[in-house]
C-alpha cells in the first residue's frame, strides 16, 4: 500500500488512487469504544482501505482539542505496518501562535519583525531535530503544519511570508529531503497570493482547504512537480446523504485532478465523526469505480518524467 504514495509524489502510473489523513479524530474512536492510541490508527486506516497513516507529532495537549497528538517513538511502530507512514509536525508560524494566541502572534510580527524573526528561527530548530527524529524512525514524509491565511486572504503579507517564513521553510524542506524524505505543507485558508513562494521553497506535495483555493489553476501550473492531497471537501464528509449530483461533481473533480498523477484522496479537514468515516468509504469506490472504467485520464503518460524520493527530477 505505500508504494501507491510513493508512486503518487513521483507521478508514476498505479493501479488506483491512494488515500490517507493526516488527521482523524479523538470522536471517531470514542464512538466506537477504543483508545486513541497508534494501534486504533493503524486498524482504523487498514479498515477504510488507507494507503497512508499520519502521525501528528507534539506534546500533549488539552482534551478539547480535536486529536491525539504522538511520540516520535510511535512511528517506529507504524513503520512496520504496510502503511506509508507520515509526520505532521507544526510549522513555525503554528508553533509560535501556540504558545501566544493568534492575535498576539500576528500583532507581533507586524510590530518586531526581528524579534519575531528569532523565535521563528529557534522554532525552525526544534522542528529540524523532530524530522530528524521521525524520518530515522521510518517517517517517508513530512508535512509542516502552519495555517498561513483565512478563508479570504492570507494573514500576513506576501513580503513578509518572503522575509520570515520562505528562508525556513527552505532549510526544512532540504532536511527532509536529506533523510530521502517527501516534505508537503498543509494550510488552511486561501493561500493564492503565497503559493507560487511557498512551492518555490522546494515543497514536494500541498495539502490546503479547496474550498479557499483555485486547485486546478495549482494543479495545471505546477503540473508533476507538485503532488496534491485533496479532493474530500468537508461538505461531502459532512453530507447527510451523497446525492447524484454531488457524487457526479465529485468524480468529475477527482477525473481532472488525477490527471498525469500526483494526487492522494484526502481531505484537508481530517475525518471526526462515523459519518465522514461512511461518506469517506463512499467517495473512495466512486474514485476508484470513476478511474477504472476505461476513462482516459487514468493511461497516464509515459512521458511524465520520473522523480526520485526527494521529489528531484531525474
Amino acid at each position: 500500500m505505500s508504494e501507491y504514495v510513493r508512486a503518487a509524489f513521483e507521478h508514476r502510473p498505479q493501479a488506483r488512487l491512494p488515500r490517507g489523513e493526516l488527521w482523524i479524530g479523538t470522536t471517531v474512536f470514542e464512538e466506537r469504544q477504543m483508545e486513541d492510541d497508534i494501534d486504533a490508527h493503524l486498524g482504523l486506516c487498514l479498515e477504510m482501505g488507507m494507503d497512508l497513516v499520519s502521525v501528528p507529532i507534539g506534546e500533549p495537549r488539552a482534551s478539547h482539542y480535536e486529536y491525539r497528538l504522538f511520540s516520535p517513538v510511535d512511528i517506529e511502530k507504524a513503520a512496520r505496518s504496510d502503511l506509508f507512514v507520515v509526520a505532521v509536525l507544526s510549522g513555525p508560524l503554528q508553533r509560535v501562535v501556540e504558545k501566544r494566541g493568534l492575535r498576539q502572534a500576528l500583532e507581533d510580527v507586524g510590530r518586531d519583525t526581528d524579534e519575531v524573526k528569532e523565535v521563528l528561527r529557534e522554532e525552525a530548530q526544534e522542528i529540524g531535530c523532530l524530522i530528524d527524529m521521525c524520518t530515522e524512525r521510518g517517517a517517508g514524509a513530512v508535512v509542516l503544519a502552519d495555517d498561513l491565511a483565512y478563508n479570504r486572504a492570507t494573514f500576513i503579507s506576501p513580503t513578509v511570508f518572503l522575509q520570515l517564513l520562505h528562508p525556513l521553510y527552505r532549510d526544512l524542506v532540504d532536511k527532509v529531503h536529506h533523510r530521502e524524505a517527501y516534505a508537503v505543507l498543509h494550510s488552511d485558508g486561501n493561500i493564492a497570493s503565497i503559493a507560487p513562494d511557498i512551492i518555490s521553497s522546494g515543497f514536494d506535495g500541498l495539502s490546503c482547504q479547496q474550498e479557499c483555493l483555485d486547485l486546478l489553476s495549482i494543479k495545471q501550473t505546477y503540473s508533476t512537480q507538485l503532488t496534491l492531497l485533496a479532493g474530500l471537501s468537508c461538505e461531502l464528509l459532512n453530507a447527510n446523504s451523497l446525492t447524484s449530483r454531488r457524487k457526479q461533481q465529485f468524480v468529475e473533480w477527482i477525473k481532472v485532478l488525477s490527471q498525469g498523477g500526483g494526487l492522494i484522496i484526502s481531505s484537508s479537514s481530517g475525518l471526526h465523526s462515523s459519518r465522514m468515516l461512511l461518506n469517506a468509504r463512499r467517495l473512495y469506490h466512486l474514485a476508484d469505480e470513476a478511474l477504472n472504467n476505461g476513462d482516459d485520464t487514468v493511461q497516464w503518460l509515459d512521458s511524465v518524467p520520473k522523480r526520485t524520493q526527494t521529489g528531484k527530477g531525474v
